[in-house]
Parts: C-alpha cells; sequence; structure tokens
C-alpha cells in the first residue's frame, strides 16, 4: 500500500471515530459513509498508455468515446496506475470489450474506445 492510501485509511478512521462519537442519528452516519466511498471511487491516479509504432499517448481517467484514427490500429496498452478501464474494439464504446485491471498490458488489433470503470472486487 503507499502512503496516500495509507493517510487516505487513517483519515477515513478518525473521522469515523469523531462521527460515532458524536451523538448523531443514523441518517448523518450514512451519509458520511455514502460521502467516503464516493469520494474513494472518484479518487484514481494513473493513466492508459497506447503505443502505436514508437509514438505514444497517454489516456487520462476519464471516457474516450473515440480515438483518433492512428491510434487505433495494431496497439500495445498498458493500464499504469491505479484505476481500472474498459476497452473496446469499435468507436462510442461498441463492439468486443475488455476490462483492464491496475500495471495490465496487452495488444490491441484495433482500439475504438476505453472507458474509466469502477475496478471489480474480489470476494473470499
Amino acid at each position: 500500500m503507499n502512503f496516500f492510501g495509507l493517510g487516505l485509511v487513517i483519515m477515513i478512521v478518525s473521522e469515523s471515530f469523531l462521527v460515532s462519537s458524536r451523538s448523531t442519528g443514523p441518517d448523518e452516519v450514512s451519509k458520511f459513509m455514502i460521502e467516503v466511498k464516493t469520494a474513494l471511487h472518484q479518487i484514481c491516479p494513473g493513466f492508459v498508455e497506447v503505443r502505436y509504432g514508437e509514438e505514444a499517448i497517454k489516456l487520462t481517467p476519464k471516457n474516450h468515446p473515440k480515438l483518433d484514427i492512428r491510434h487505433r490500429r495494431n496497439v500495445q496498452v498498458s493500464n499504469l496506475g491505479a484505476c481500472c478501464f474498459k476497452l473496446f474494439e469499435k468507436p462510442h464504446f461498441r463492439g468486443r470489450a475488455e476490462i483492464y485491471l491496475p500495471q495490465q498490458t496487452g495488444h490491441w488489433p484495433r482500439l475504438g474506445s476505453v472507458a474509466k470503470r469502477r475496478c471489480p472486487t474480489v470476494k473470499s
């Protein structure tokens, strides 16, 4: 776990303690929990690197409905960071799709669009 994540966990634990130590109703506690969960899903450091030939572009953690035509054929894709992305072979989020987890790489003969997605959770 990196220091940013550790600091975030410590902040959440201390905020949870403050909320639970006050005499608040269950509605306020629920509201706090929803706000923390929303904030955790919005924090996403990283990007997708798309390499074509010797050039590369970096896609930020947001949706990219249509990539430039020169970035779409025979590309090497690397997910660098802590985000998850869903890659589609056609523009506007159509066609064959695959979720790329953090640090995953792969080759795409055709790449049309990229969407930021919530990372799947693992249940034991």
